[in-house]
């Protein structure tokens, strides 16, 4: 992770890392942050995507931000479906834009997974971004982040892995 634009000058910049660390600290001890989240960027070799051999990048965000879910579920064709929508708050002002939202192009597909932290047992969810990451630093000193839940990206959810 490389540090985004940051303040000193700006007392809710100048204690990024000691928010971090609190939030690690505090949450960690605590249990409080059950869900790990992660970024999953695929790139394909060829011209499109699912052509060629993929490469993957995982940048696991650090520390484990708060995830609220708005569940909303449906009626599909095999019965009731999860959808709605997941916002993501105490993530690191060290990340920049760029990093949590990924460029898409014709062979580079990108989504946000969210697994289960403390052995529960549920089911590995993905996510894409729903609007464009927004820096808060008046409340909270983090990254407001909303998210739409999305289809599995292929095999690369071990429970629906070939």
């Amino acid at each position: 992770m490389k540090d985004a634009p940051i303040n000193k000058s700006i007392l809710a910049d100048a204690l990024v890392d000691v928010v971090d660390n609190v939030r690690r600290k505090i949450h960690g001890a605590l249990g409080t942050r059950p869900w790990n989240v992660a970024i999953v960027t695929r790139t394909w070799s060829g011209s499109e995507r699912g052509v060629g051999t993929p490469s993957v990048r995982v940048l696991e965000l650090d520390p484990a931000p708060m995830v609220s879910k708005s569940a909303k579920d449906r009626m599909g064709p095999a019965g009731r479906e999860a959808a709605g929508t997941v916002e993501l708050t105490g993530v690191s002002l060290r990340y920049t834009e760029e990093e949590l939202n990924p460029r898409v192009d014709a062979r580079t597909e990108v989504a946000y997974r969210i697994t289960e932290a403390h052995g529960q047992r549920q089911r590995t969810r993905w996510f894409v971004l729903a609007a464009t990451p927004v820096p808060r630093r008046d409340n909270g000193s983090d990254w407001y982040i909303i998210l739409n839940e999305t289809s599995a990206m292929g095999g690369l959810d071990k429970e629906n892995a070939p």
